[in-house]
């Protein structure tokens, strides 16, 4: 537990290690890393006075274990960090994002905490101490798991009835849902200003309610289907998609996943008319 206030220790710390990055594989050594840089921003007693200010939006606290090795384990597991490109690591983008919104918080600020973030992630890879055991249990929070109501033997019938298109839905998109976890789920979105729109529970249900939502946000574009934002947002830039906080999902126009929603929403824009 911190007893020092968040703001004071976190520029003592930055005084105190920034101009000496180096570490070593000691536990020791990775547990006073985390201490001193990292669980200022976790805190989850703190998101206000931490995360809005320098984290645009990000609650950091989604991943915090309790420990080093756990919270790394976590962030692994969730994708957030990329132990074979660290530099490249989601964490580190979010951080990218922030725009300070108090005078105490410069970009200088920003950018040692950056510096201390990436040190830790770059520590994580080059030790390799902290993997997740690999049950998707490091978070302790289950991932979205597959359905009951999927059929790997579907086939689109054609039609317009509100069933085949729940059923098409079901078995496309929805049960390709862990490419979005957690950022847009019910349950656990560390991401604020991520809008909600899978959600939980009996799949039939869950699948039909998600649907929904993708509708009343208008993600869904009746008119042009191709330019719908579900599809553009999370597609990579170079291949026409849109900037997009949770970085590229689909990096082909021909993976099968982004050919599957894409065939979804043709449908379903055909059905519109």
């Amino acid at each position: 537990m911190l007893l020092a206030p968040v703001m004071p220790l976190l520029l003592a710390a930055a005084v105190a290690t920034c101009d000496d990055p180096t570490y070593t594989c000691e536990a020791a050594d990775g547990d006073a890393l985390f201490e001193q840089r990292i669980v200022p921003l976790l805190e989850a007693d703190r998101p206000k006075s931490c995360n809005q200010c320098h984290l645009s939006g990000i609650d950091l606290s989604m991943w915090s274990q309790g420990d080093a090795c756990a919270t790394m384990a976590c962030m692994i597991e969730d994708g957030v960090v990329d132990l074979d490109a660290p530099e490249r690591s989601e964490l580190l983008a979010f951080i990218d994002r922030a725009q300070p919104e108090s005078e105490g918080i410069t970009d200088e600020v920003i950018a040692e905490e950056r510096e201390a973030v990436e040190i830790w992630i770059q520590r994580a890879a080059d030790c390799r101490d902290c993997l997740p055991p690999g049950d998707g249990s490091a978070c302790g929070r289950p991932r979205p798991g597959p359905c009951d109501a999927y059929d790997p033997k579907f086939e689109d019938p054609g039609g317009c009835d509100d069933k085949t298109l729940e059923q098409l839905f079901m078995n496309t998109f929805f049960f390709d849902r862990g490419r979005c976890f957690p950022c847009h789920f019910e349950q656990g979105n560390p991401v604020l200003e991520a809008p909600t729109f899978i959600f939980e529970g009996d799949c039939s249900v869950a699948s039909l309610r998600s649907l929904r939502e993708l509708e009343r946000r208008g993600y869904l574009d009746p008119d042009d289907p191709d330019d719908s934002l579900w599809l553009r947002k999370p597609l990579d830039e170079d291949l026409g998609g849109l900037p997009h906080g949770g970085d590229t999902k689909y990096h082909a126009l021909d993976e099968p996943s982004y050919l599957d929603a894409q065939h979804f929403t043709r449908r379903w824009a055909a059905c519109q008319r």
